[in-house]
């Protein structure tokens, strides 16, 4: 009974750290996507 937690909270851990490193990935490609579209107006000439 034990081991069955140990092993079933071993799988959440590892799991949970996949996740967050999906996520962390995923925030910064979206930041990456962004990026450029915040700089258009900058990098435009005023009129």
């Amino acid at each position: 009974m034990l081991l069955q937690w140990l092993g079933l909270a071993s799988t959440a851990s590892t799991l949970l750290g996949m996740g967050t490193i999906v996520i962390l990935r995923l925030t910064a490609i979206i930041d990456g996507l962004s990026l450029p579209v915040y700089r258009l107006p900058d990098s435009s000439p005023p009129p």
